[in-house]
This record gives structure tokens, C-alpha cells and sequence, in this order.
């Protein structure tokens, strides 16, 4: 997920010397999309796995599609 999101807002990626990763998004005008709760991120989560898990997979896809 963290690899989607990178890609998505472009984000510049460094790491400082006790290896902690710190992003910047580039782009400021992505700053103010709407945001989602936590618990809906992972209840979409959820929500793909079960459907990967029940042989779904063009659904699966989709659902992974739609979170970028």
C-alpha cells in the first residue's frame, strides 16, 4: 500500500540516519483531497483480500484499481 501511495502523490522519499523514511508530496495541491478514515482504508482492505480469497479476482482487481 505504502508503494501505491508513493506513486500516487509523487512523493519525494528520504531516509535520515536512524533509517526513518519521511515523505514529501510535491505536488501541494494534492494536500487538500478529500481524506478517508483509517477504518475505511482498512475495511477496504478487508474487503479485497475476502474477495481475492473467494476466487475473485477481476473483482479483486478492480477494488485494488480503485484505492490508487
Amino acid at each position: 500500500m505504502t508503494d501505491t501511495l508513493e506513486t500516487l502523490f509523487q512523493c519525494e522519499i528520504r531516509d535520515d540516519d536512524q533509517r526513518r523514511r519521511r515523505w514529501k508530496i510535491r505536488d501541494a495541491r494534492l494536500l487538500h483531497l478529500p481524506r478517508h478514515a483509517d477504518s475505511a482504508l482498512e475495511g477496504l482492505e478487508l474487503v479485497i483480500r475476502a474477495v481475492r480469497d473467494s476466487q475473485w479476482l477481476r473483482h479483486a482487481a478492480a477494488l485494488s484499481n480503485s484505492q490508487r
